[in-house]
């Protein structure tokens, strides 16, 4: 029903409104990685596809399998010595991603992301590790913002955590 009804609206006004809603699904799955301003907490893909009834869920997997090309997603961290830095994850097209969508194996597009570092995609956390390293911003401010939290424990400094949240 979904699908016809984006397909009907894109003949009917165009591609306007599919790539809206496109995008509305994708800032509801990767909003939790925008700036504050623009960010909300975590929405995952299985969020939004367990929004639909059952009977639909398989039919919305398959669209948005088919339509997903990329996804950027950005934080701003603490630039050292001030200022702000952009960090992103990257999620491109690859062979794997309809497939692991459409079968509702979501949790496994981290996994994509990490091997697809040679075709230009980066988890968020790899960006962070990679602005530590290079000193633009500090190890404490990457382990704030970082998923994987013991990533960055052995860069930070005795008192970084004092008082953090």
């Amino acid at each position: 029903l979904i699908v016809l009804t984006l397909e009907a609206s894109r003949r009917t006004i165009g591609w306007s409104l599919a790539i809206f809603c496109v995008a509305g699904i994708v800032y509801a799955m990767f909003g939790e990685w925008l700036p504050d301003v623009l960010g909300h907490p975590n929405y995952s893909i299985d969020r939004i596809i367990n929004a639909f009834p059952s009977d639909q869920q398989n039919q919305v997997r398959v669209m948005l399998a088919g339509c997903l090309a990329g996804v950027v997603a950005q934080l701003l961290c603490k630039r050292i010595p001030k200022g702000r830095c952009a960090v992103h994850e990257i999620l491109l097209q690859h062979e794997a991603l309809p497939n692991t969508i459409r079968s509702g194996q979501i949790a496994n597009i981290r996994s994509i992301i990490e091997s697809g570092g040679n075709d230009g995609m980066i988890t968020m956390d790899n960006s962070l590790m990679a602005r530590v390293k290079d000193n633009t911003i500090e190890a404490k401010e990457a382990y704030m913002k970082a998923a994987n939290k013991a990533l960055f424990l052995p860069l930070l400094k005795p008192g970084d955590l004092d008082g953090a949240h």
